[in-house]
């Protein structure tokens, strides 16, 4: 179907609901009060597009790319709207019951007041996502991403499991460190076998820790993670074998803040052992 935005509003030219409007160029369009209930947007672009107290249940959004679109108090129920690109993208007052997301790029959107009970978002992109004052029971979020997104920390942030741990309990994880012992991204501090590390003494000089703050003279703590992603890490800077790995222990309470994806910090911790990367090393291919 050839895109007429004039026949949106007139059944006898096709619009309504039932319609096909798959690979369409919708894009910075306004529509409000329109009827699309069960409608075909299959790789439609809708870039930009404004939908306003319409009726969408049951619609298709595969593949669309709703970059910047807005929904405003419409009903979504049941909607397919999977491996979209929804970077920034707003829902908001919606009914997304039972909506499947799956695969999408959902970074930046805007869910806040939305009935998102029993969606689907399993492996999508919800990297600082909005999730303010939405209804969530029955979500599915396996396998998606939600670094900075603003929802209930047990449900987005690796650290939920120390806050509910009595304050004094011992933990593990790892630090990474370059050649000279030091952070990779914040070399201010110098980590070393038996040291007990201070977050808030770096470069030998006292520097209030700010879990909130930005910027090259902001202290957010010192960054620590599990073995795996460490790991990672140290693949994606090169697997330089003389880079440094080291186990560590904190006390629950010393946690600061996640960044969703496992990673951490804390006020202080101390290493206890450092951790050989040769094995890892032989196992890789020059």
């Amino acid at each position: 179907m050839v895109f007429n935005p004039n026949s949106i509003y007139n059944e006898e030219d096709g619009g309504g609901e039932n319609q096909d409007y798959s690979y369409n160029n919708l894009s910075e369009e306004f529509f409000d009060g329109v009827d699309f209930d069960r409608c075909d947007f299959t790789g439609a672009n809708l870039q930009g597009t404004t939908f306003k107290n319409c009726y969408m249940r049951g619609s298709v959004f595969v593949d669309a790319d709703l970059r910047k679109c807005s929904f405003e108090n419409v009903n979504l129920r049941e909607s397919r709207i999977v491996n979209v690109r929804g970077k920034l993208s707003k829902w908001i007052d919606c009914n997304l019951s039972r909506a499947d997301f799956s695969g999408s790029d959902l970074q930046y959107a805007n869910f806040t007041n939305s009935d998102l009970r029993m969606a689907n978002f399993r492996n999508a992109r919800c990297d600082s996502a909005d999730f303010t004052n939405a209804w969530i029971k029955g979500i599915g979020t396996r396998g998606a991403k939600l670094t900075k997104a603003k929802i209930h920390e047990w449900l987005g942030s690796h650290v939920h499991q120390y806050r509910v741990l009595p304050p004094e309990t011992k933990c593990y994880a790892y630090k990474l460190t370059n050649s000279g012992g030091y952070g990779p991204y914040h070399p201010k501090i110098k980590y070393y076998v038996g040291q007990v590390a201070d977050a808030s003494i770096q470069d030998n000089r006292t520097i209030a820790v700010n879990p909130v703050g930005h910027g090259d003279e902001t202290n957010t703590g010192i960054a620590i993670a599990p073995l795996d992603w460490v790991l990672k890490e140290w693949l994606l800077n090169g697997a330089d074998p003389n880079w440094k790995l080291f186990r560590v222990e904190f006390e629950a309470r010393d946690v600061i803040k996640g960044e969703g994806n496992a990673k951490f910090n804390v006020t202080k911790m101390k290493v206890l052992e450092e951790v050989s990367l040769t094995p890892y090393y032989e196992e890789l291919k020059d």
